[in-house]
């Protein structure tokens, strides 16, 4: 009898274990999982639900978790993280305003942020800034990157074809992926063929997008996630669902120091230290992309306001400092080798670079604007101005 009841206390404890593995916590509700309609990484088609949609569910099975996905507007899916427990939430960017609420579990995709228009093409931030309307999807993250950098020629769609809307020149551009711009075209989202040619300007920045879970995740639910999302990576299951949808990419940080610079002699003389530098720290590699000043400032700036991470090193200017450490795209510098002495460095230039008496950036050289003017000039046209005139002098 004994025996008997070993037999089929087995089968029973089996099934028991199956259950609660398939459930985050014992006895706890599936997991609530949000994500916003941005294709084609998600929408509300059940035959093509997007990439991001089709990962997330096949993470879920892998780790043996029950979740409901809900497709919801932008500002709440950013407000799920910390006004929620036991949500997962994708995909997102690690944008500095949110990196506290969220547990921040794995990075998903890339995208590539450009411009779309079917006239002239947009290719930086300056030329943007000129056009009559920029079309964006309402509450969406590129709407908050736009209006966050200044842009006030805005327009968000809350419903509507956007496509269509640019087809019929409803706006000159439109700020997107160039995934989700080429997925409109190709799968032709609108009621009437797109025979208007698309063209995408110069990619101005990626945005690297998420799975998060909320503040309060349970631990042990973060852990089996990214064992999950390993494994699948591993064997090849999370590239193919990618491919189905976008073409081969990277989908994991590179290790390397990325650096951001403009093209002057004080930069290219950095170069060279370059290869002291990595011999000095293996396995570190530092890859440096010096730009003309105008396409610096367009890359940097694509970078910092949509969280992408792109850069880690930047050469950044005294104007942008104080704006941008306070905006909190920047991270203050607490640590110096002991060869530099921070005291040296010139007080105008280290206030400039500065925010609420924390030190923001490091200059490597200084520069200054000068005014010249021709004495014998004023005095044929009978003026003078002082021995050191200011800005004002000049002007009356």
């Amino acid at each position: 009898m004994a025996v008997l009841l070993g037999k089929r206390a087995r089968p029973a404890v089996a099934l028991c274990l199956l259950v609660l593995g398939s459930y985050p916590v014992n006895g706890a509700e599936p997991l609530k999982v949000f994500t916003s309609a941005v294709p084609p990484s998600a929408q509300e088609d059940e035959a093509r639900p997007g990439f991001a949609v089709e990962l997330v569910k096949a993470v879920l099975r892998e780790a043996k978790l029950d979740g409901e996905v809900v497709f919801v507007p932008w500002p709440r899916l950013l407000d799920s993280g910390g006004s929620r427990t036991g949500t997962l939430v994708f995909p997102v960017p690690r944008l500095a305003k949110v990196e506290s609420d969220f547990t921040w579990i794995t990075p998903l995709v890339d995208l590539d942020l450009t411009f779309v228009s079917t006239g002239q093409e947009v290719h930086s931030l300056a030329q943007a800034l000129e056009l009559r309307s920029i079309l964006v999807r309402g509450q969406s993250v590129y709407e908050y990157m736009l209006r966050d950098y200044g842009f006030g020629n805005v327009e968000p769609v809350s419903s509507g074809n956007i496509p269509l809307m640019l087809a019929k020149g409803r706006a000159d551009a439109w700020f997107t992926t160039t995934d989700e711009a080429r997925w409109a075209w190709s799968t032709g989202q609108t009621a009437v063929p797109l025979d208007v040619p698309l063209k995408l300007g110069k990619v101005m920045g990626q945005q690297r997008m998420w799975l998060a879970g909320s503040k309060g995740l349970d631990r042990g639910i973060a852990e089996r996630i990214s064992r999950a999302i390993a494994a699948m990576r591993e064997d090849g299951r999370f590239n193919a669902i990618m491919a189905a949808y976008l073409p081969p990419r990277t989908t994991t940080a590179n290790a390397a120091v990325h650096v951001a610079a403009v093209k002057n002699r004080e930069i290219v003389n950095l170069q060279s230290a370059i290869k002291d530098f990595e011999a000095s720290n293996p396995g570190v590699s530092v890859e440096i992309s010096i730009l003309q000043e105008g396409e610096l400032r367009d890359s940097i700036a694509a970078d910092v306001f949509s969280g992408s991470g792109r850069y880690d090193v930047i050469a950044i200017g005294t104007y942008e400092t104080p704006i941008w450490a306070k905006k909190g795209w920047l991270r203050p510098i607490v640590e110096f080798p002991a060869s530099y002495d921070v005291d040296d460095l010139m007080p105008s230039v280290k206030a400039a670079l500065s925010y609420e008496d924390r030190l923001y950036a490091l200059p490597f050289y200084a520069e200054s604007s000068v005014t010249y003017f021709r004495k014998d000039l004023l005095e044929k046209a009978g003026a003078s101005l002082p021995a050191h005139p200011t800005y004002q002098d000049i002007l009356a």
